[in-house]
């Protein structure tokens, strides 16, 4: 009896601290994670942007006159050589011998405007000849596995830009010949070539075809030489105006793919860098802050038709292509943290949680580039908190969740 009372008390001492051992054990912790795979990896900037006519231009008075009442209005249609508005120049100016100089220096100044806009075209043609040459050159290669995509998508955007500059260059000589034509009129006024007994009117016609973006003067009255009358621009040629900070544009180059998102259209916009330009300026944000931001432009040749409904000054939201790669082991920025100034991670390993000290590339925003200490297949904890320590126990609830 004594030794089974022995038994019995030890018997039931040993389910007590059982009990008490289980009862404090600590809960293993619900954890979220990720596998550790190999994908598609972009490093971006993004900013707002803004939409610009490329091709604008503002038709001033000739000569100093009374111009008559304006009809267009703004967002109308003008063809090329169609009227604008009419000008009736003063007497005053028939026998002003400093009007007739500046009238010829004028004209002397938009034939050479003129001759050196047609250089241009033909500097212009020529680059865009080479340009379609070497991207038929690089595509040729590119299909049988001697050129890279980067190589290619180069050669593609610089065929694009050159064809486009090609095009401006050649709207330009319309401007030139325009402003010769003005130029002419201006003369004849100020050397006093009128009809017997009336006055010469100028009318100002639109150098080609293009939309009205802006009236400066709409009611009839007395204009100075000079005065800015009406803005015309091409809206079916656009660019996009983005302010980047400083620190952003000296990684964008020429060239460089450009996504524009959010615009109105449902779906984004592909298209290229054209240009970064070189002088910064300060802004405040919305929270204050002076920030210095870098102008960067980019144009879309391959848009799509509802693309051409955008005007002037539209909002778009540019995605900017540093870098990309299709084949990159990257995870979630939101399973790093700090560990001595380095960057580490939680690893489930036998459903435990194991730190791992790992080495990162390229910071896309929403995920990192992994360069050490992790391996393919591996499985990361996702938000890690302060309660989570080296050797814990986890349970995973996302399994099938692909992140």
């Amino acid at each position: 009896m004594s030794w089974n009372r022995t038994t019995v008390a030890l018997l039931l001492g040993a389910v007590i601290v059982l009990a008490l051992v289980y009862g404090f054990w600590p809960d293993a912790i619900t954890v979220e994670t990720v596998v550790v795979e190999p994908g598609p990896f972009e490093v971006t900037v993004e900013e707002e942007a803004r939409t610009r006519v490329t091709d604008r231009y503002i038709v001033t008075a000739p000569v100093t006159g009374h111009v008559r009442r304006i009809g267009l209005l703004e967002g109308d249609g003008v063809s090329g050589g169609e009227p604008l508005f009419v000008l009736e120049p003063h007497g005053s100016d028939l026998l002003d011998p400093r009007r007739k100089a500046e009238a010829e220096a004028n004209l002397e100044a938009a034939t050479a405007a003129l001759a050196q806009a047609r250089q241009v075209v033909r500097a212009a043609e020529a680059e865009a000849s080479y340009a379609t040459t070497e991207w038929q050159r690089i595509d040729a290669l590119w299909h049988d596995d001697a050129a890279t995509d980067r190589e290619r998508e180069r050669a593609d955007a610089e065929a694009r830009q050159s064809q486009a500059r090609h095009a401006s260059a050649e709207r330009a000589v319309d401007v030139a010949m325009h402003r010769k034509s003005i130029a002419e009129a201006a003369v004849r006024v100020a050397s006093g070539s009128r009809a017997a007994g009336g006055s010469e009117r100028v009318v100002v016609r639109a150098p080609h075809d293009a939309l009205l973006l802006r009236k400066y003067r709409e009611s009839e009255g007395v204009v100075a030489a000079g005065e800015p009358i009406l803005e015309i621009g091409d809206t079916s040629s656009l660019e996009v105006v983005a302010e980047v900070l400083s620190a952003d544009a000296v990684r964008i180059r020429p060239g460089m793919r450009v996504h524009f998102e959010r615009w109105g259209g449902g779906t984004e916009v592909t298209g290229t860098v054209r240009r970064v330009e070189p002088q910064a300026f300060t802004k405040v944000s919305a929270l204050g802050v002076e920030e210095q931001r870098v102008r960067v432009v980019a144009t879309a040749p391959d848009a799509r038709a509802d693309w051409k409904q955008l005007g002037d000054g539209y909002r778009v939201i540019a995605r900017f292509v540093l870098s990309s790669a299709e084949e990159v082991l990257s995870i979630p920025s939101s399973a790093l943290f700090r560990v001595d100034g380095e960057w580490a991670v939680f690893v489930v390993n036998n459903d435990r949680a194991r730190m791992r000290r790992i080495s990162v590339g390229d910071d896309a925003g929403l995920r990192v580039e992994v360069t050490g200490g992790l391996e393919n297949g591996e499985t990361v904890i996702l938000h890690p908190d302060h309660t989570l320590r080296d050797g814990a126990r986890v349970t995973i609830r996302n399994e099938g969740i692909d992140w």
